[in-house]
This record gives C-alpha cells, sequence and structure tokens, in this order.
C-alpha cells in the first residue's frame, strides 16, 4: 500500500446531480492507497478497523496530535478472511465489550475473531473463522451488533439474510449469538458456539432492503431496528422494537426514491431521530421519533443534501456526516445547518476522529485534517 499526502486548497462546485450546496475544501489530507474499494469503516478508540472490499478487513492504529491525525499505521490484516476467490467485504464491526471482530463478506460468510484468543506477544492463535449458522444459501449481507454492553461471556447481533434461488427472492432479520466457553484443553482459550433464533425473526421483507440499524432505547428497555426497504410498490423505511425476544411493528416512512442507508442517533435533548439517505438524488430525510418509537407526525422533517444520492450516514462528535458517492462528504449540525463538504475520492462511508475526517473511497481510505 502506498500513501499520499498532499495539501490543498479548493473550492468547488459540482454539478453531476444538481446539488445545491457547494463543496470546500482547504485541508491537509492523507491517502492509504488500497487494490479495492473500502466500503466500511469503524473508529474504537485509536484504532480504525477497515472493511476493503479486495483485502478484507484490516486494522490501523491512529496517532492523533492536536486534534489531528499525523499518521495511520498497519497493525492487523489477514488474507485468510476469504474462502473464495472473488473478495467483497462490505461491513466491519467490533464487540468492544467481548472483544469481538466481525467481518461481511457480501453473499458469502460471515466472518469472526476473538481478541481475547491472544498469545503473550499479541499475535491471533487462529485464523478468521466462521459464523456456521449463517448458512449457504441465505446469505448474509449486513450485520449490526445488538449492543455493546453485553455479558462477556457472548457476542449477540442482528444479521440481514437475503436469498435468491429456486425458493424465490426475500430477506429476513434474525437474532444471533456466539456464545464462548474456556477451552477445557487450554486455559486460555475460549471454544466458540453458535445460537441461531429461527423463532425470532423479521420475515419476508423484499430482497431490496439496503441497510438496518439498531440503537437501545433506555426508556423502553428496548433495542430500535430500522430497516431501509424498497419493492416494486414503495420506498419506504421501517422501525421494529426488539423487547424480550420478540420482534414488534412501530412505524414506516415512505418515499419517492428508493433508500440507500438508514441511522438512527440521539439530539442533543436526548431524543432520538432517524435518518434515511435516497439514492437518485433524493438526499437525506431526518425524522424525529416519541418516547414510544414512532415517527412524530409533522415535526419540522429534516431534508438535507437534497439534489445528491447519499450512501452512507454517520454522525460522530454531534456532526451528520453523509457520504454522496463522487461528490464527497456533506457535514451538518445534527439541526440540519450545513457546515462544510470535503471533496475526495468515491465516498462509500465516512466517520470522524478528533477534528479529522476519514472517508472511505474507492482508493482505499482518506483522512482530511
Amino acid at each position: 500500500m502506498n500513501r499520499l499526502i498532499l495539501s490543498v486548497s479548493l473550492f468547488i462546485v459540482l454539478s453531476c446531480e444538481s446539488p445545491s450546496l457547494p463543496l470546500i475544501s482547504s485541508i491537509d489530507y492523507n491517502i492509504e492507497w488500497m487494490s479495492g474499494s473500502t466500503r466500511d469503516i469503524l473508529i474504537f478508540k485509536d484504532t480504525l478497523f477497515v472493511a476493503n472490499e479486495s483485502e478484507g478487513i484490516i486494522m490501523y492504529n491512529l496517532d492523533q496530535e492536536a486534534g489531528r491525525v499525523e499518521s495511520i499505521e498497519k497493525i492487523w490484516d489477514n488474507t485468510s478472511f476469504s474462502q473464495s476467490q472473488k473478495k467483497s467485504f462490505r461491513r466491519v464491526d467490533f464487540d468492544t465489550s467481548r472483544k469481538v471482530l466481525y467481518g461481511v463478506d457480501n453473499f458469502d460468510y460471515t466472518y469472526f475473531i476473538d481478541f481475547l484468543n491472544l498469545t503473550q506477544d499479541n499475535n491471533l492463535i487462529d485464523s478468521p473463522e466462521i459464523v456456521l449458522c449463517t448458512g449457504a444459501t441465505n446469505n448474509v449481507t449486513r450485520i449490526e451488533l445488538l449492543n455493546n454492553y453485553n455479558e462477556t461471556d457472548k457476542s449477540e447481533y442482528i444479521a440481514l439474510f437475503k436469498n435468491n434461488g429456486s425458493s424465490g427472492s426475500w430477506s429476513k432479520i434474525s437474532k444471533m449469538e456466539i456464545s464462548f466457553e474456556v477451552n477445557p484443553y487450554v486455559e486460555s482459550l475460549y471454544t466458540p458456539s453458535f445460537s441461531c433464533d429461527d423463532s425470532n425473526q423479521i420475515e419476508n421483507l423484499s430482497y431490496n432492503v439496503t441497510d438496518i440499524d439498531l440503537m437501545y432505547d433506555q426508556d423502553n428497555d428496548a433495542t430500535l431496528v430500522g430497516i431501509s426497504n424498497s419493492s416494486f410498490t414503495d420506498y419506504r423505511s421501517e422501525i421494529y422494537s426488539l423487547k424480550n425476544g420478540q420482534f414488534s411493528y412501530l412505524d414506516a416512512t415512505f418515499f419517492s426514491k428508493k433508500p440507500n442507508t438508514i441511522k438512527f442517533f440521539k439530539n442533543h435533548n436526548e431524543s432520538i431521530s432517524v435518518a434515511v439517505g435516497l439514492s437518485d438524488g433524493g438526499g437525506c430525510y431526518i425524522e424525529l421519533l416519541d418516547v414510544d418509537g414512532k415517527i412524530i407526525e409533522n415535526s419540522n422533517r429534516l431534508h438535507l443534501a437534497d439534489g445528491y444520492s447519499v450512501l452512507d450516514v454517520e454522525v460522530a462528535d454531534e456532526e451528520i456526516l453523509l457520504s454522496l458517492g463522487i461528490n464527497g462528504v456533506q457535514v451538518y449540525s445534527l439541526d440540519g445547518v450545513f457546515i462544510k463538504g470535503i471533496v475526495s475520492g468515491h465516498a462509500y462511508c465516512s466517520s470522524k476522529y478528533g477534528n479529522s475526517y476519514i472517508i472511505g473511497t474507492k482508493n482505499g481510505v482518506e483522512v482530511f485534517n
């Protein structure tokens, strides 16, 4: 991987999708070149997790000074993540409680690494393992950790399965669990066992479900489950509640364009909003939820980035980051006020670390200070 550091000052008005706002960039940036597109990133403390289509899951250390990322250093990768010749990694997640790393190879396998299984020199003993209950035909395309406040002997998540075969085309959402027990032969190792709760699912969803998101609702002791969905007849986002092991339908919003992504976030007053990014220049709509997790009608609905296609929504450091593909990234306040635009490579995802913006692009990873 080659690295390029540049300093630029730009004022650019892009017109690919008739945008209503200019993109402004006056920042130093660092490019970590990769052979494939980076489709997902995750930051935990000073570690950057990357899901790259061709190179799999990679970990970097972020060296920060005065709020700026001064350097990124690769600290872990593993070429044995894929069982097939064609890799297409789209998702990375990290259970911060149990220290389990997940990687989703789209329409193939879901992998996990138990980072508590470490040798004294901090090298991983085992190669990435496959979550065995994902099945060969019901392929996982997305996962979201059910919580990061769980008991440390297990790791739970929600998985989006898709099927396109002789039984038809459909999607479903199911709760998954990996439990870890001390290996009876090697005390420092943990042996995984899998639980796939077939009785606890959201079934008969359209094959065109593109994204899921979760947020714990402390007031109701439940987990909100958001789904960006579409069918031949309508485009919509749906909200469910997961409580006491059961999914319950709450609400839906309809759109004129196909939804790409969905994201819950908390406002300054701890109320919860849901953001849905649309395709075909539809921008991003934000709705406020009531205490029961339902959408409040006529609640000053926000419409951001009108004229742009939104591939990903991330909320970090009280800012909303919209990844806009060829149009880079736009940054807004939680109230929907435009802050800045970032001219990057084709942006699939983005996040923030200190005062720096980290963007997953077709080039690899780009860091903007």
